[in-house]
């Protein structure tokens, strides 16, 4: 094994390596740790023999569930890589690695191109200015096609830049031109060695033209070099080479490189680029925060003799060593037994442990500089997202937006003995991942877990008995059906009356139902006049008419919408106490709810959903085949933001449906908005026999 050097900031890089599912993004980095020297043989995603890949979950179903670290050394360079999944459902890991990363190695599979997921973590990564260089992957596929694929990387923006050329295709890819060199390089062997070569010379002519074009950008942004070129002088591959990076940092120009990760084709190339033109934390610059009391920017130096601050991006289990929670470490230094603020809580917290991280196996550190990645034992509070600095000198650093999930699950332990170690083990997964949510139905009594799909469910769930122990059973959620009352009953009484020796029980009242506007709640108004009823009893009515509203009045479900008017009553002296009016206020509702046409009510749902131009129609008469009512819609940069409303019973598998229908491209939020009436022909059969019994008979 290599070891890893201890480097100046300046050989440092941060990087990414990020595409959609099965680009080979765990291949590419199974084929640097070989290259770097930290395996012996390539590990096959297929057989669950990578390192990245070490989740049980992971190796059984082969793909990138969880982002994970390694570092190795290159050329002098410390590269810290992060595997990143690829699959829609954990693009949060996607989005919190990028957030400290320096760089991006973008993998695209040269047979299926660029991909929904591709374009995502596209977009993330802009929003971060995150540099990135390309390599069109799996060149070795009978269908691979590296031109379509640039063609379809130069349409998202990037503005590729090709350093390479394909030497073969399909079956009879065995390398590239170099267009920095002007060299062919063969890769042969399982070890990928690899030979140089005259450039064939079917590809001479298209290899200069393209060399042309590289050159073009190498000199755009520097006068120097662009006078030197314009007079023939021949430039350096260095001069040429810092030209590139130049533009690189600024993103202004996308390097394409090509290959084949799985039989170890135009790795080395690969990383050659990560090293030259990819960022270093000192190229990346400050880092802006804000002053928590002043609200005025501040920003910190990747220096290690400016004040310690760090970002908190990802929590993580480990069975010996309890909770370790990754950081990047943007200034200062970072060492065991250091008293830290975490500024996000205002909670202060201590560093027990410093590692880097090999995936899940921990290396012993005993210090972290800036531009660091690393993870630490010993924080207690941390959440993903929060800022660490030195406790006299707080900062805060810009957070993550994670999406809201938009899948639901109710679990419940198959054993009592399950129950508690549920609670915990859910409270444990909510904390590693941002985008896992459990709530409490408190109509259903559900517990309700929330992700991004269905497949992230799936896992969790798996996840609660291989790693907590905890087996679950699963259903749909309930929906959270009400009762309401669709006309006035104007004259109702409420009577309890009960004397069994010493002092009875006495109260009546008469009382007016009506239904409230906006259908949700319910409402008391006292119009008692000339003292029929002193204020306690008064108060009695009011209380019970609040107790009696969270149970299930009607037909087994709670009633809203109700609005309860007492306008008249009679009290004993002796026998009438508030309790006693209260209870008359449940007798009032129980006669007069029958009485006032009961209706089954839904919630409804405000749905904002974000859909391809083309795609619009097709969504639209989705929404319309589920009771959707569209409200508006409105043009944004070649897609469409569309406002509906929807019954929450209509979007169980909604997200599902809508990537079916947009070829994955639409997402959408979704908040409670209301209750409305049900029709006849939507109530649940089970509901509309209950309705039936609860009504009086004629």
């Amino acid at each position: 094994m290599t070891a890893i050097p201890k480097n100046p900031i300046g050989r440092l890089r941060n990087v990414g390596v990020i595409a959609h599912i099965d680009a080979g993004k765990t291949s590419l980095t199974e084929a640097v740790l070989y290259h770097a020297g930290q395996v012996r043989k390539i590990g096959r995603v297929d057989t669950g023999g990578t390192v990245t890949d070490y989740l049980a979950e992971e190796r059984e179903r082969g793909i990138t569930i969880t982002s994970a670290a390694v570092t190795v050394s290159w050329n002098g360079c410390q590269l810290n890589l992060i595997d990143t999944p690829g699959h829609v459902d954990f693009t949060a890991e996607v989005e919190r690695s990028i957030r400290v990363l320096d760089g991006a190695v973008v993998v695209f599979c040269a047979a299926s191109g660029v991909q929904v997921q591709s374009e995502k973590v596209w977009r993330q990564a802009d929003r971060y200015q995150v540099p990135r260089i390309v390599m069109v992957n799996k060149m070795d596929r009978v269908e691979g096609n590296f031109w379509k694929v640039v063609e379809q990387v130069d349409k998202m923006g990037a503005h590729p830049l090709l350093l390479q050329l394909p030497v073969g295709e399909g079956r009879g890819f065995e390398g590239v031109v170099d267009l920095l060199k002007m060299r062919a390089i063969r890769f042969t062997g399982e070890a990928g060695t690899m030979i140089e070569q005259d450039i064939p010379s079917g590809l001479l002519d298209m290899a200069e033209r393209y060399r042309s074009k590289l050159l073009d950008a190498a000199v755009e942004n520097s006068d120097s070099l662009l006078e030197r070129y314009l007079a023939g002088e021949t430039l350096t591959e260095q001069e040429i080479q810092d030209g590139l990076r130049a533009r690189v940092l600024q993103n202004q120009v996308t390097p394409v490189f090509c290959g084949s990760a799985l039989h170890n084709i135009g790795v080395q190339p690969v990383l050659d680029g990560v090293v030259d033109l990819l960022p270093s934390p000192l190229d990346r610059g400050r880092m802006r925060g804000t002053d928590p009391v002043s609200g005025e920017e501040v920003f910190r130096e990747p220096d290690a003799d400016a004040l310690l601050s760090a970002l908190a991006f990802k929590h993580v289990r480990d069975p010996y060593r309890g909770e370790l929670t990754y950081l990047r470490v943007v200034s200062g230094r970072l060492t065991p037994n250091t008293r830290l603020l975490d500024v996000t809580t205002g909670r202060e917290e201590r560093v027990s442990g410093i590692f880097r991280m090999r995936a899940d196996e921990p290396q012993k550190l005993l210090e972290a500089g800036p531009g660091e990645i690393v993870a630490v034992s010993g924080f207690e509070g941390v959440r993903t997202g929060d800022t660490i600095t030195h406790p006299d000198h707080p900062l805060v650093f810009e957070s993550m937006d994670f999406p809201d999930p938009v899948v639901h699950l109710a679990v419940r332990p198959k054993t009592r003995a399950d129950q508690g170690k549920l609670g915990m083990a859910l409270n444990t997964l909510m904390k590693e991942d941002p985008t896992f949510k459990v709530t409490r139905n408190q109509d259903t009594d559900q517990i309700i877990i929330s992700g991004m799909g269905e497949l992230h469910l799936e896992v969790i769930v798996h996840r609660l008995a291989s790693e907590f122990g905890v087996e679950v059973e699963t259903d749909a959620p309930q929906v959270a059906y009400k009762i309401g009352i669709s006309r006035s009953v104007p004259n109702v009484k409420g009577t309890y009356v009960k004397q069994s020796g010493g002092h009875g029980h006495f109260a009546k009242i008469v009382v007016r139902l009506e239904p409230l506007a906006g259908g949700v709640g319910f409402e008391f108004e006292n119009a008692i006049t000339g003292g029929a009823l002193s204020r306690e009893f008064i108060r009695g009515v009011e209380k019970g008419l609040a107790e009696a509203m969270g149970q299930d009045l009607f037909a087994g479900l709670p009633v809203t919408g109700l609005k309860m008017v007492l306008f008249d009553g009679q009290y004993h002296g002796v026998d009438s106490s508030a309790d006693d009016f209260k209870k008359a206020a449940w007798e009032a509702l129980r006669l007069g709810i029958p009485q006032a046409r009961p209706v089954l009510l839904e919630p409804v749902m405000n749905l904002e959903i974000v859909v391809p131009e083309e795609s619009l129609g097709a969504v639209i008469a989705d929404l319309t085949r589920k009771r959707g009512v569209v409200q508006g819609t409105e043009a944004d940069r070649g897609v469409r933001i569309m406002t509906a409303q929807i019954p929450l019973a209509e979007t169980f598998g909604y997200a599902n449906d809508l990537r079916s229908i947009t070829s994955g491209k639409g997402f959408f939020t979704m908040l409670f908005s209301h209750y409305a009436k049900v029709s006849g022909d939507r109530v649940p059969d089970a509901i509309a026999e209950q309705m039936r019994k609860a009504a009086p008979r004629a």
